[in-house]
């Protein structure tokens, strides 16, 4: 189950979304029968959301803005403490965006992301992540 809601007041655009499931995993759901489903085979519940806000000046073709997202995984009773050692408990990050409007169709976009991930054993990894490139829309 997922859902989300959009706000574009004077300028800022606020969007927030979340999701709930059961028996999907996390991260890249399907494809992690590691994480999915318990050593007995009982479904995993797992969570998340994303926040982001933009803010584009009157009469501008810039816009900045940033988000925070969370996606987190829920143990079952099943779930013995050494078969979670590499299983993620949750993924992070924070999103700092620079967007250019060159002409109606095509934006650049510039995108700096603080990540991390744990796993339920307390290992945690950290990333600092650059981007950029074109967004072309017809």
């Amino acid at each position: 189950v997922g859902g989300g809601l959009k706000l574009d007041v004077a300028g800022f655009s606020i969007v927030g979304s979340g999701y709930y499931g059961d028996g999907v995993g996390t991260t890249f759901m399907f494809g992690q029968s590691c994480c999915a489903l318990d050593v007995l085979g009982q479904k995993r519940k797992s969570w998340g959301y994303i926040g982001q806000a933009t803010y584009t000046p009157p009469g501008s073709k810039w816009t900045i803005g940033g988000s925070w997202g969370d996606s987190r995984l829920k143990t079952t009773d099943n779930d013995p403490p050494e078969a979670l050692n590499s299983v993620v408990k949750s993924n992070r990050a924070a999103d700092g965006i620079l967007i250019f409007q060159w002409t109606k169709a095509l934006k650049w976009v510039a995108e700096y992301t603080f990540a991390t991930s744990e796993a339920f054993s307390g290992a945690k990894t950290k990333s600092n992540q650059g981007t950029t490139g074109f967004m072309l829309f017809f």
